[in-house]
């Protein structure tokens, strides 16, 4: 024979436990709300954050640009002669320090050396890009 006093406590025990899930999964559901919320703000303040270093980039570059433009107006000849010595002294380095000389004498030393050189370049580029500051060309 059933107690009705223990079917009727059981029915009080699912009641209370259904009650507290419930509560529970509403809990989570607003944590995971807020935590939604909180992550498309802080993609938006990425994207925004983005956007305007692109466009301080944009700026600088166009800066750059002018600055050039105005110093080659001034300066043409010697612009030209600058130029031109920069991409002959270019040249000539490619040229001394290509990898395809290996095969001369002392040419082994070529390519551990172009290796040092570039991961030396990237390192002085990124300490360059870190200490930049605003100049102004006269």
């Amino acid at each position: 024979m059933t107690n009705p006093l223990s079917n009727e406590s059981a029915s009080h025990l699912m009641d209370r436990a259904v009650a507290s899930a419930d509560q529970a999964l509403d809990g989570i559901s607003n944590q995971v709300h807020g935590l939604q919320a909180q992550a498309s703000r802080l993609g938006q303040q990425g994207l925004n954050a983005v956007r305007e270093q692109s466009q301080h980039l944009r700026d600088s570059a166009h800066q750059a640009s002018d600055h050039t433009l105005h110093y080659v107006r001034a300066e043409p000849v010697k612009s030209l002669l600058i130029a031109a010595a920069t991409g002959a002294a270019l040249v000539a380095l490619i040229g001394l320090m290509s990898r395809s000389r290996s095969d001369l004498p002392g040419g082994e030393l070529i390519g551990p050396y172009l290796d040092e050189v570039a991961v030396k370049l990237g390192q002085l580029a990124t300490a360059a890009a870190a200490s930049r500051r605003p100049a102004t060309i006269m």
